[in-house]
């Protein structure tokens, strides 16, 4: 039996991918998309195969799944998968918050979409990057998450957003919805790195 010090999802996932890598099929149990997210992003073809069972939680109809995470990672593609910590890093996690109005899915598609962003992406899980590289890839990012282009400022976008909700509104604008101000989306970024360095080991 072992106990966590720090981040449990971590020693789980550890565990179960050491048990595989010995060709020895695993289930892991957890309701927690942090566990599998991480599965999926460290699993190898060479091991055996790793489930990860949880419970579905719906009205009146309680129930369990079993998710094989070869299978979604075959499905999503090595691409995809070599993305998936940062952006469910920077879409909220156990240690990150969220871009209001952008869920896990819709983040998920839009930077795999983006051509390109394999960059942006390295560059956030780069352990020898400088703290302005990492700055700068995740607000290249953020500004795509929120329609803008290559050569677009976070701060010009969420400038050009709040003139658009003040010409297309009676009411107040809705300044949730607005882009966030680089610095405080340079907070953001930099939480989403330390998470994903420390997913990566």
């Amino acid at each position: 039996m072992q106990h966590a010090k720090n981040d449990a999802d971590t020693l789980i996932v550890s565990c179960a991918l050491h048990i595989a890598s010995q060709q020895i099929p695993v289930t892991v149990i957890a309701d927690d998309t942090d566990v599998l997210v991480l599965l999926i992003y460290h699993f190898k073809s060479e091991m055996a195969d790793i489930y990860m069972l949880s419970e579905i939680t719906r009205r009146h109809s309680p129930r369990t799944a079993i998710t094989p995470v070869s299978v979604i990672r075959a499905a999503i593609g090595e691409k995809a998968a070599s993305q998936l910590l940062v952006a469910h890093a920077i879409s909220e996690c156990d240690s990150t918050s969220g871009l209001f109005g952008h869920g896990k899915a819709n983040v998920f598609r839009s930077i795999v979409k983006f051509v390109g962003d394999e960059a942006h992406t390295d560059m956030l899980e780069s352990i020898s990057a400088s703290c302005q590289e990492v700055v700068d890839a995740g607000l290249k990012l953020i500004t795509m998450l929120y329609g803008g282009k290559e050569d677009d400022t976070l701060n010009h976008l969420r400038y050009v957003s709040y003139m658009h909700q003040l010409a297309t509104r009676e009411t107040q604008p809705h300044t949730e919805k607005l882009p966030p101000t680089e610095n405080a989306a340079k907070y953001h970024i930099l939480r989403v790195h330390l998470q994903a360095i420390q997913w990566q080991y």
